[in-house]
């Protein structure tokens, strides 16, 4: 299990931090935080929690970046086993990460140029479903265009991009044959 904090950088800059943000995430390290935290623009949300739309009825994003986890996994996990029959034998190993956050830079760009089956299936329907509010109006879908234009690309919204790093999936998978043979000297 990873657990760390970082305690301090500089004594004399307590609110020093590294990291940046030039494509619409950071990994900052700074003071009580944790080594490799991951910061994105999420939507400009009101108290209600609709994603407030601009006068031209496109999603605004907030305007700082927030914490929304780590990439690092809470744990990892192995399992190796190793079977045999007469002359054959087979080797598994699957492993699994639980825990941590990650998010797709490539989805935003496939969705931004709008090639992804994502957008392919705003633009049959007609439409992107969103809970979002335009002044005092409520707004229940727009332009698929608008939206992707919005969240994909560089520096843009990534929060629909958002994922868990959780998975088990198979690492390795051995099959064999021993060929056995009178002449060869045994070891």
């Amino acid at each position: 299990r990873n657990k760390n904090k970082i305690v301090e950088l500089i004594a004399s800059n307590p609110d020093y931090k590294v990291g940046g943000d030039d494509e619409g995430f950071a990994s900052i390290i700074q003071a009580g935080g944790s080594f490799n935290d991951l910061y994105i623009y999420k939507f400009a949300r009101n108290d209600a929690g609709q994603i407030i739309l601009d006068n031209n009825a496109v999603p605004t994003k907030a305007t700082t970046q927030t914490k929304v986890g780590n990439v690092n996994p809470d744990f990892l996990m192995g399992w190796n086993n190793n079977f045999t029959f007469n002359n054959f034998f087979a080797s598994v190993l699957i492993d699994g990460k639980f825990g941590g956050v990650c998010f797709s830079k490539t989805e935003a760009f496939l969705d931004s140029y709008g090639v992804s089956e994502r957008t392919a299936q705003a633009r049959d329907r007609g439409n992107v479903p969103i809970n979002a509010i335009m002044g005092t109006t409520a707004v229940t879908s727009i332009d698929p265009y608008t939206y992707y234009s919005a969240v994909g690309d560089r520096n843009k919204i990534m929060e629909p991009y958002l994922f868990s790093r959780t998975n088990v999936r198979l690492g390795q998978l051995v099959l064999g044959y021993t060929f056995r043979s009178k002449k060869a000297n045994r070891v």
